[in-house]
């Protein structure tokens, strides 16, 4: 019986254990499947799934006549998720680099991006693969985990360095905030990439995958497609903006501006020397980025827009300008001109140095005697000529859709009033003053408009949500308080200047009476000259080092008779203006009449399409 007893003793405990560890099991076990089981089943979902981004096509930036400026490149790239590699990151970039040929500098970066960016990131492996390397990664899939190959667009400029500064460029950032926290998803850098970036760049869908055990791609689940950019339309003419940036290519370095008149629309506005904006978008080497960003002929910054220097005489018709205006002077007002005035105790020279003689209000624009300005400095106050300045555009922007675009400096600005020695240089240009081409663009179109004061465009219309949207004014045009009778004796003057016998701008003429060419040429230096080389001999250009040479500048309309372009040309240290300057804006002119019925039936399309939509 005792026996018996301990037995059943025994078997009783064993019996509440057993029952203690099911109650356990049970406990655990909806613990598991009803209490946690949500998490775990993301979780599982998570090791499972991997989503990818499908970056979107960028929009297309076409020219004023459909052209495009701005494209995209289909091609194949290979990446591989970081999720999927467990520490063996070294072997995982020998067996592909044992498959398809990638470079030292990509295994680096490879390494690098593994070891800096989060657990969801799509790492690059190579982009533009050829169709054997693709073949060779599927064959060898298996001993790729986390591997898959993907299309994507790679922006593409077909007419490279001639638009660079305008259109810009784009490139993959690293500052995930920028890009919208999504991997290898370009953006716009410079120019109209940068501005007109949230219509071009689409919007992201998203592939999901399936992944085995080992990390392999199994298959796609679901997928999200991406939605592409708006296409933009812009006011430039590739065909003109070519042509000019060929004619800049013959200096060191140079710049033009070519708008119409009546509507402020800009035409062509190439900068030289340029670059090629693709090397920045396949991503640009440190040598080439150091040769780049050392040139000092700073092929990086858009001179049209950034690019600030001494009107020169170009400023001469504002200067007799105010000086009518305020009743100072009439167009019979003569000074005597003997190659230079003494002014207090200082000398100042005219260009001419045996002088002029007796010069009207006339002759001192067409042959840009200094003398006669220096004269017209005693008369008028720096007010005066800082007033009338910036009436024409001076010491402001006028393409805010480009964010690099300089203010220059009017004769006051920042600045406590001048000496008398400033006014005296400053009435020919030289001194305090420093004005963008761009500026210089819009004087002369305000002075050739009556003084109408059209804002500047570059943007013709976007493409948004399958509608043409075309820019609307948002407000009137200004309109310059000058006399008619001051701004038709300016415009006579400029078209003698170009095509009357000792104007200092004859090789500007286009020989062409129905296209005659109205215009002012300027020189400004960028040295003082001093005494002892007046008396041995003022040295020209060709013997002195480039960057010390004068900067050459030339203004003009076409055709004199009824205004409808506008040319502004700068070339840094090109030397006499008459010679170098003037000849680039006769080209120009002759372009523009080439170009100018393909203008008015472009002009004449679109508005009709706004009165239909009207």
């Amino acid at each position: 019986m005792k026996n018996i007893k301990t037995f059943s003793r025994r078997v009783f405990v064993l019996l509440v254990l057993k029952l203690s560890l099911f109650v356990v099991l049970l406990v655990r076990l909806f613990q598991l499947q009803i209490k946690e089981g949500l998490h775990f089943n993301t979780l599982s979902d998570k090791n499972r799934t991997n989503l990818v981004p499908i970056i979107p096509k960028r929009g297309l930036i076409n020219d004023n006549f459909n052209i495009a400026l701005a494209n995209n490149l289909f091609l194949w790239e290979a990446l591989f998720l970081k999720s999927q590699i467990e520490n063996n990151i070294n072997l995982f970039i020998n067996n592909i680099a044992s498959i398809i040929v990638i470079t030292e500098e990509d295994k680096q970066r490879i390494l690098d991006d593994y070891k800096t960016k989060p657990p969801y990131f799509p790492i690059l492996i190579k982009q533009n693969l050829s169709q054997s390397e693709i073949a060779a990664i599927e064959t060898f899939s298996y001993n790729l985990p986390g591997v898959f190959i993907r299309p994507f667009y790679r922006r593409n400029y077909p007419f490279a360095d001639a638009f660079a500064h305008v259109i810009g460029y784009t490139s993959i950032t690293n500052d995930l905030a920028k890009s919208n926290n999504i991997p290898h998803w370009q953006i716009g850098r410079y120019g109209l990439e940068e501005s007109l970036d949230p219509f071009l760049k689409g919007t992201v869908g998203y592939s999901k995958y399936e992944i085995n055990a080992h990390g392999s791609i199994i298959r796609k689940l679901d997928q999200k497609p991406s939605s592409p950019g708006n296409n933009v339309a812009i006011t430039i003419d590739q065909v003109l903006q070519n042509e000019i940036h060929k004619l800049l290519s013959q200096y060191n370095s140079a710049s033009a501006v070519v708008s119409e008149i009546k509507t402020g629309r800009i035409l062509a506005m190439p900068s030289y020397p340029s670059f090629n904006p693709n090397l920045f978008t396949e991503g640009i080497s440190n040598k080439l980025w150091g040769e780049l960003t050392n040139n000092e002929k700073a092929p990086l910054s858009n001179k049209a827009l950034m690019g600030m220097y001494p009107p020169g005489s170009t400023i001469k018709p504002l200067m007799a300008l105010i000086a009518l205006e305020r009743g100072l002077i009439t167009p019979e007002t003569t000074f005597t001109c003997k190659g230079y005035i003494d002014i207090g105790k200082e000398r100042f020279h005219c260009w001419l140095h045996k002088g002029h003689g007796k010069v009207d209000l006339h002759n001192s624009i067409v042959q840009s005697c200094d003398v006669y300005y220096y004269n017209l400095a005693s008369l008028l106050s720096l007010k005066d000529m800082n007033d009338v300045a910036k009436d024409f555009g001076f010491g402001a922007k006028h393409l805010p859709i480009l964010s690099s675009e300089s203010r220059g400096k009017t004769i006051l600005s920042d600045e406590a009033e001048a000496k008398f020695s400033d006014k005296i240089i400053g009435v020919i240009g030289q001194g305090r003053w420093l004005v963008t081409p761009i500026q210089l663009n819009k004087m002369t179109a305000m002075i050739a408009n009556d003084g109408v004061d059209l804002n500047y465009s570059l943007l013709k219309n976007i493409e948004y949500e399958d509608r043409v949207v075309y820019p609307k004014e948002t407000t009137q045009n200004r309109v310059l308080p000058y006399k008619k009778e001051h701004f038709d004796f300016l415009r006579k003057a400029l078209l003698d200047t170009v095509n009357a016998r000792g104007g200092t701008a004859m090789l500007a003429g286009t020989g062409d009476k129905e296209w005659a060419m109205s215009g002012k040429t300027g020189t400004a230096q960028v040295r003082r000259i001093s005494m002892r080389e007046r008396e041995t001999g003022v040295l020209q250009n060709y013997m002195i080092p480039w960057n010390r040479r004068d900067h050459a500048l030339f203004i003009g309309f076409v055709p004199a008779h009824d205004p409808m372009y506008s040319i502004s040309v700068v070339i840094e240290h090109g030397g006499s203006a008459a010679t170098t300057a003037a000849p680039l804006g006769g080209e120009i002119a002759k372009l523009l009449k080439q170009r100018h019925p393909l203008y008015v039936a472009e002009a004449a399309r679109i508005q009709k399409i706004i009165a239909d939509a009207n």
